[in-house]
């Protein structure tokens, strides 16, 4: 059980969480993902270290993977494409 709940979990390098997300991405269709950046009352730093690690190195790696126009989710409901702005949490 301990080595099934691992398996669907995304750590390591930044190259290896990128597989593992693209991996599950390609087996399963979706289209998001959330990520948890912090376990078991890890410090504040080491958490936001490991969030701006996922949002400076994962990240333009996945969307290089999967563009935009390809997602559904960012054009559910709006015609054939959507302002991908709409979608985004201000910084």
């Amino acid at each position: 059980m301990i080595e099934f709940f691992l398996g669907l979990q995304v750590y390591g390098t930044p190259e290896q969480c990128c597989e593992k997300i693209l991996a599950t991405q390609s087996k399963t269709g979706a289209e998001a993902f959330v990520g948890v950046f912090s376990y078991g009352g890890m410090p504040y730093d080491i958490a936001e270290a490991n969030l701006r690690c996922f949002a400076s190195e994962v990240m333009p790696e996945l969307r290089k993977q999967v563009p935009l126009d390809d997602q559904l989710i960012a054009r559910a409901g709006v015609g054939a494409s959507a302002d991908a702005g709409a979608f985004r949490l201000p910084i």
